[in-house]
Formats: C-alpha cells, structure tokens, sequence
C-alpha cells in the first residue's frame, strides 16, 4: 500500500531527528527564541524532521526513473550541498545563529555551520544514514 512508504518515511525521519536532538540538544541555542518540546528546540527538530522526509520524497522519485545505486550516487553529493544551502540560508538570509556553536569556525567559504567537527559529521551523516536506510527498506 502506498501509503505504508509515506508512513515508513515519516518514522525514519522523525526517529533519526529525536535520536540526534536527544544526544545533541545541548548543542542549540538560538539568537532567537524558539518554542521547546520537551526540552528540545522544535527549530532544528522540525528542520531535521522535515529535510528527512523531503530526502526520502526525492529518494522514492528517483528509484522509480533510476536504480537504487545510481539513486544513492546521485542523492548523496545533493543532499551535501542542499544541507550546506540550507544552513547557509538560515544563518544569512533569516539569521537564525546558533549562539552555543558561535565561537566555532564555519565551513570554509560559507561563513555557516559553525560547530565542532564532530557535530558537522553527524550533520553530512543523518542524510547519508537516511538514504541508506531507505535503500535497504524499500
């Protein structure tokens, strides 16, 4: 059933994002105030919930044109740079800065994503985890 896929996607999404933001949530704290769920930030957890789910979308599309493993080869390198647009997007054009991560360098050339090393890891991971589940569960 069609749907069962969109559900599927749905509760990877939203369990990758509470796994990071349950170990990470120490990480966020914003020059603006965002509402809290439970002691999380519902900005970056809505962010990584829906930026998730839109991966998994753009997966399903391109498996029914490509096979997975062209899939995977096209979706990972794309969804690095979306992840890196997106962040660049909220730091300049809504300046949204995450105060906690503030004295940390940026991506080199962006002047965004400033973080420990560690934390832009799992970044560029929960995308590249997600599309690898989606590959072995589809």
């Amino acid at each position: 059933m069609v749907y069962n896929k969109y559900i599927l996607y749905l509760i990877l999404s939203v369990t990758l994002s509470l796994v990071w933001m349950i170990l990470g949530r120490k990480m966020y704290g914003y020059n603006k105030k965002f509402p809290k769920i439970f002691g999380l930030c519902v900005y970056p957890l809505f962010g990584w919930i829906i930026g998730l789910f839109v991966l998994a979308l753009v997966y399903d599309f391109f498996t029914t044109i490509l096979s997975k493993t062209l899939t995977i080869i096209i979706l990972i390198p794309l969804y690095c740079v979306l992840l890196i647009l997106a962040e660049y997007i909220g730091y300049h054009a809504f300046s949204v800065h995450n105060v906690v991560t503030a004295n940390y360098p940026p991506l080199p050339f962006i002047d965004a994503m400033h973080g420990p090393v560690w934390m832009r890891t799992v970044y560029f991971a929960m995308g590249i985890i997600m599309i690898f589940l989606l590959a072995i569960l589809s």
